[in-house]
């Protein structure tokens, strides 16, 4: 039930922004809010308000070092640096704002990363890894 609502929710916006309205991007993260729409779904329909309650505290309950955050918040940072600074180097310049620009959206600034943390982050880790890992893991599957 989970993996068919989650390819069908994520793939239906996406097929008609393909094929229909390339130019609205906001079909991309509408579907790419699919997994996680389809989690919560799937867990109401099957465990009702506890299994939702339990599904939001696996994806709530991170618990990770300061060095962990440093090295997922630092480390995309400290690479796009050192591609910029290859590509200076090389002379390909690349303006700093770059990174805060997409094909699909412009630059939109800062507000890029938490577009992307949301959409693309938490969009698809509730369903993928908050749900259906934790079903594949209760039947011997690991990671």
């Amino acid at each position: 039930m989970f993996v068919a609502a989650a390819y069908g929710l994520t793939w239906a916006p996406w097929i008609i922004m393909v094929t229909r309205h390339p130019d609205k991007p906001m079909l991309h993260l509408l579907g790419s809010l699919g997994p996680a729409a389809a989690a919560i779904v799937t867990v109401a329909a099957t465990q009702g308000r506890s299994g939702l309650r339990e599904l939001y505290a696996s994806v709530t309950r991170w618990r990770v070092s300061r060095g962990v955050w440093a090295l997922v918040v630092g480390g995309p940072l400290a690479l796009y640096a050192l591609g910029v600074a290859v590509s200076n180097l090389l002379g390909v310049g690349v303006p700093i704002h770059a990174f805060f620009s997409t094909e699909e959206f412009g630059h939109v600034g800062p507000a890029l990363i938490v577009v992307e943390i949301i959409f693309f982050g938490f969009g698809e880790e509730i369903g993928w890894r908050g749900f259906l890992l934790p079903q594949l893991e209760r039947r011997g599957w690991t990671p």
